[in-house]
């Protein structure tokens, strides 16, 4: 008999903070933000991620979105899928429950112009060009800036 599992996008929480730091280790190597800040962004500001739950073991999160927001707009500030689940469309149900319950903000983020199926995710999602940060990031870099308007602009 094969176990239920189910998926469900759910709001993160200052209790989620060893497993979101074991994840944000794993999936940006080198530059990852460290529990202390991410407890810190729990601190006054927002996050959801997709969580497997299933009966054989605690839930798992599979894919996170950390993120600024006020009145009219919000910044994403970190999208990170588990590497082992990486091409299952997690991302971009993270994205599509951000942008359904916000419907009439604006969003925003910046990308390092080099990732392509970052790029690739966001303009699915309806997010447009809109300007770029030269030599950016430690790496020299660029950094593109992508919005999306809110139903309301």
């Amino acid at each position: 008999m094969e176990a239920k599992t189910e998926i469900s996008v759910q709001k993160l929480e200052a209790s989620h903070l060893s497993s979101l730091s074991s994840l944000e280790r794993n999936c940006f190597p080198g530059w990852y933000w460290t529990e202390e800040q991410i407890l810190s962004h729990f601190e006054s500001q927002q996050g959801i991620g997709i969580f497997h739950k299933s009966e054989n073991f605690a839930d798992k999160i599979l894919c996170y979105v950390l993120y600024l927001e006020n009145a009219w707009e919000i910044e994403i500030l970190r999208i990170g899928t588990d590497p082992n689940y990486r091409r299952k469309n997690y991302a971009s149900q993270c994205l599509r429950n951000l942008i359904q319950e916000n419907s009439s903000k604006t969003i925003l983020l910046e990308v390092d112009a080099n990732n392509s199926k970052a790029i690739q995710l966001y303009t699915k999602h309806g997010f447009q060009f809109v300007d770029k940060r030269k030599a950016y990031y430690e790496n020299g870099n660029d950094a593109h800036l992508f919005m999306r308007q809110g139903l309301l602009q």
